[in-house]
């Protein structure tokens, strides 16, 4: 064989490798892809509320827990916020059964401005469920419920689901009161199972359960499960989608006092994070809930503010049970932190807190993180302490600013990007650094984070997570 000739066969050989290794390149990238698109449709799964994608051209949102009783006067209150730089145009439909509505309202909404609008003005409704239409732009949207002395915020849902889980809730002491809203056209058939104390409990007049269409259904669970220190409960579809949520009211026993409210998580999973552990000056016990059919072995790792550091806890958790966890048993007095729970099989994760007034607050984890997080509350009223919290669960340094409008337009109230490191968290005092009231809050950063806020005017205490952006 001549050189020429050993030359020229060599030709098919290096013309299949280039074609392999592009064949390589082009599978590796679709496979990036599609695994990148699964991740976010995981997310959306895991989060009950997210920030609309920029292309919507209108977004509902889903308030359940409007009233906590009917035979009590709360107060529920829509809050709609703009943080966009296009005026949106709201409509709220207050439902309460059957093919007609109770009410409507419609409105403007201007770029950086919120409106807040009392549900009772637009219908004077025992217990109503309650559809918020946005229209353009980019909104979020939010509801307070006011009892007394007492208030709690949440996002409302951007989604209704078959399954939700709320693992955080008690009848010692307190009533313990699950809002079913199904805003469709048909009637959702649900069992509703709780994990206690005792073990889990399927009571038959919560097995079979109608949702009427178009309405939503109060369950008052402590007549069902009576004094249990741990109800973590359980709502699965057998037709239909609806929108749950909890509430507590605490009857002022056992030091206990005021009104939490909870959105429920549309699935379990194996990673949570709390950006504030407990309110400062608070007490707070984790509660870590397991649906499965086997045991859960879940690593509580507390991390404290400053150098200091804690030994992350493994606890078991059985199958069909849940275990609560006292988070401040090893933490130094007046220190904040943040807390991570990971386990080897999805659990549902919350917390009760109780604050120095005694009043109580269901503080929710995250489990997804986002580069943006938005709040339709900024700061809450005047008087009250409003207190952002942003935890970074990232091996990375994340850069975040955090924005709300002024005088002069929408400005970063903290000034350039403050740096946060890995696995660690900073807090943002709203009122001390100028935030305005009545205005939303949107926080943004260069890796994905955990953002929450946490309110407090004596002795109302309440905390909220932040709508994550997931478009």
């Amino acid at each position: 064989m001549t050189r020429h000739e050993h030359r020229v066969s060599r030709v098919p050989i290096l013309v299949l490798v280039v074609v392999l290794l592009v064949v390589a390149a082009a599978f590796g990238s679709a496979h990036r892809g599609t695994s990148t698109t699964d991740a976010r449709a995981r997310e959306l799964q895991l989060a009950a509320t997210s920030m609309p994608a920029p292309s919507s051209l209108s977004a509902a949102w889903y308030c359940a827990a409007g009233t906590v009783a009917a035979a009590t006067a709360e107060d529920e209150t829509i809050v709609v916020s703009d943080v966009g730089t296009a005026p949106v145009h709201a409509e709220v439909e207050v439902m309460s059964g059957g093919p007609g509505l109770a009410g409507t309202s419609a409105f403007d909404v201007q770029p950086g401005q919120e409106r807040r609008v009392l549900v009772s003005s637009i219908a004077a409704v025992a217990s109503p469920g309650v559809v918020v239409e946005v229209f353009g732009g980019d909104a979020a949207v939010e509801h307070i419920v006011v009892r007394g002395t007492y208030a709690a915020i949440t996002p409302c849902a951007r989604s209704a689901s078959s399954t939700w889980y709320l693992p955080a809730g008690t009848t010692a002491g307190a009533q313990q009161w699950l809002s079913l809203f199904d805003p469709f056209g048909d009637d959702a058939i649900v069992d509703v199972t709780f994990l206690t104390d005792g073990g889990p409990q399927a009571p038959d007049p919560l097995q079979g359960l109608v949702v009427p269409r178009r309405s939503k259904l109060l369950v008052p669970v402590h007549d069902d499960v009576a004094k249990q220190n741990l109800v973590a409960t359980i709502v699965h579809a057998r037709t239909g989608r609806v929108v749950a949520e909890q509430s507590l009211l605490f009857d002022g026993s056992a030091n206990r006092a005021g009104l939490t409210l909870a959105l429920g998580a549309p699935a379990v999973a194996t990673r949570w994070t709390f950006p504030e552990g407990t309110p400062a000056g608070a007490r707070g016990s984790l509660v870590v809930a397991n649906p499965g059919a086997s045991g859960a072995h879940v690593r509580i790792a507390v991390d404290l503010d400053g150098q200091a550091k804690l030994s992350p806890e493994t606890i078991t958790v059985g199958a069909q049970s849940v275990v609560s966890v006292d988070l401040l048993a090893h933490v130094p007095s007046g220190t904040g932190f943040s807390v991570r729970v990971q386990s080897d099989v999805p659990v549902s994760v919350g917390q009760l807190a109780f604050g120095a007034a005694n009043s109580a607050t269901t503080v929710t984890p995250s489990a997804v993180t986002a580069d943006r997080w938005v709040f339709a509350v900024g700061r809450v009223n005047d008087g009250w302490a409003d207190v952002l919290s942003v935890v970074n669960p990232s091996n990375r340094t994340l850069h975040v600013r955090v924005l709300a409008p002024g005088p002069g337009g929408v400005t970063s109230v903290t000034g350039d990007p403050v740096a946060v490191p890995a696995g660690a968290r900073v807090t943002v005092n709203l009122g001390a650094r100028g935030v305005a009231l009545r205005a939303p809050l949107t926080v943004e950063g260069d890796v994905p984070f955990v953002a929450e806020r946490v309110d407090a005017h004596a002795p109302a205490l309440t905390a909220s997570l932040g709508i994550p952006d997931l478009s």
